[in-house]
């Protein structure tokens, strides 16, 4: 997360405390997501999606109820990550 942090500072296209979306597959999924880690380093909501995240011909795009094989899964969500002061 510290990386993509320090490229997401260096863009020169962020301002601090803007929200920010991932449309990385599953980065808002497990016991410590890296959307988490975003969110505490920027100090930033983030959203991110649970489960594999797809771009449709038709332009539309989220989070998939399949996984990489095409077979049928849980459906994900886009799951929101407020900052959390480190321990």
């Amino acid at each position: 997360a510290g990386q993509l942090a320090e490229r997401i500072l260096a863009s020169g296209q962020y301002t601090p405390k803007m929200p920010i979306e991932l449309r990385s597959c599953n980065t808002g999924a497990g016991q410590t997501p890296i959307a988490q880690e975003l969110a505490n380093v920027l100090e930033a909501s983030v959203s991110a999606p649970t489960t594999f995240y797809y771009y449709n011909l038709d332009g539309s795009a989220g989070p998939k109820n399949i996984d990489w094989l095409g077979r049928p899964s849980t459906p994900g969500t886009m799951k929101h990550f407020e900052p959390r002061s480190q321990p």
